[in-house]
């Protein structure tokens, strides 16, 4: 693949090297003016896969980051060396207390394939690296770099990206580097992505891929449903939301291979209508609407029933808090045990793409990356301007990366 090499504000060179250029997954493109990934492309020609920008900007690394090997039927390993199975968090807060050598990690990533990396709990970001400049046709939500899902599972920062085809998804241990997995082209519709305990599964319902290996080898699920989906997991426990004309929430306890069903019909489908967060943990789950719209499960997924509404509405994010559940909409921060009513925490912008890590949180707010202690409070993070718009952040424990030290 051929090199962007030519000068740009955005990006500091270093003789021919570019330095640094979101337990849920953000249901939503929730940054800046909204973003709502779920409309259909523009009517004209734009609506079809636009070309790429024939190239990637050079990042430090590439030259020894190996290539992945790949089959395109989803089922070849790839000779990218075994790695340790550090799991999956199994809770909405990971253990992170283990002596293992490794470091607490965010990254955060955006559409043009942006990530960018936090080694101090989202108070600083470096590392920053892009795939392109610019969106195709203006366009960054459908375009072959669209921002689809970040996830971290077994011990790596796992992405997808593309609007319809080419698709692709990338793995690194660093948040710095990044290597294909599955190669542009072969990836399924990556509508969302979900870490389990056991591997990563990317996809929407009714189609997807999945890896047990940390991305060595992939091959195909076919969950119930039709259309976009997304994900959510908890343990062993698998949750899909699917948002097509086949409205169910499927839940699976061998990841992804066999699935049950639960219709969602009457008041439950109001919670299907622009989702802006999936959320489970410790037999507790829920799925929240942007206005705010609220389905609750007691059960691990397996039933469901409709919800107190988050007050207020404009929700961006729902995160997973033992012994409960977390909204945060355009009136502040709500939690709630039984999803029957909602306690106000605490007020400020809606902030999206909220994630919790080993002792701080970060989110995106007003598009903005920023750091708290308690998830409440939101302070301004320093991290590189311009550049696409961030989407989504992960936390996970792996490698700490050069540009951290």
């Amino acid at each position: 693949m051929s090199r962007v090499s030519r000068p740009n504000p955005l990006l500091v060179v270093r003789t021919r090297k570019v330095a640094s250029i979101v337990s849920l997954v953000c249901a939503a493109a929730c940054v800046g003016p909204l973003e709502d990934p779920w409309r259909p492309p523009p009517s004209t020609d734009a609506g079809r896969a636009a070309p790429a920008l024939g190239g990637s900007i050079e990042r430090e690394g590439d030259r020894d980051a190996g290539e992945a090997k790949f089959d395109g039927a989803l089922g070849a390993s790839a000779d990218l060396g075994a790695s340790a199975d550090l799991g999956a968090p199994d809770s909405g807060h990971p253990d992170m207390g283990a002596d293992d050598g490794l470091a607490p990690l965010f990254v955060a990533f955006g559409h043009g394939e942006r990530t960018l990396v936090s080694c101090d709990g989202g108070r600083t970001w470096v590392g920053e690296r892009a795939e392109a400049l610019e969106p195709p046709g203006g366009d960054w939500s459908h375009s072959p770099h669209a921002a689809r899902a970040l996830v971290f599972a077994q011990g790596w920062f796992f992405y997808a990206a593309g609007w319809g085809a080419p698709r692709i998804v990338r793995r690194s241990r660093d948040g710095v580097r990044w290597e294909d997995v599955v190669p542009r082209g072969e990836a399924s519709d990556n509508w969302s992505g979900v870490g389990t305990r056991s591997g990563v599964i990317f996809g929407q319902a009714n189609r997807g891929q999945r890896s047990l290996d940390s991305g060595q080898t992939w091959a195909r699920i076919a969950p119930p449903g039709d259309g976009k989906g997304l994900y959510a997991s908890s343990g062993d426990t698998v949750l899909l939301a699917s948002l097509g004309a086949r409205s169910l929430i499927a839940r699976s306890e061998d990841d992804g291979t066999t699935w049950t069903s639960f219709p969602v019909t009457g008041a439950l489908t109001d919670c299907l209508e622009q989702p802006r967060g999936f959320a489970s943990a410790e037999g507790k789950a829920g799925l929240v609407s942007a206005d705010g719209a609220f389905c609750f499960s007691g059960d691990d997924g397996r039933t469901w029933r409709r919800g107190a509404d988050v007050p207020g509405g404009g929700v961006r994010s729902l995160v997973a808090v033992p012994p409960g559940l977390r909204a945060y909409g355009s009136s502040g921060a709500f939690e709630s045990e039984e999803g029957s009513s909602w306690t106000r925490l605490g007020a400020g912008p809606p902030a999206a793409a909220v994630t919790r890590g080993a002792s701080t949180w970060v989110a995106l707010v007003e598009g903005e990356l920023r750091a708290s202690v308690d998830g409440l409070t939101w302070t301004p993070a320093s991290a590189p301007g311009g550049g696409a718009p961030l989407q989504h952040v992960a936390f996970g424990r792996s490698v700490r990366p050069q540009a951290c030290r």
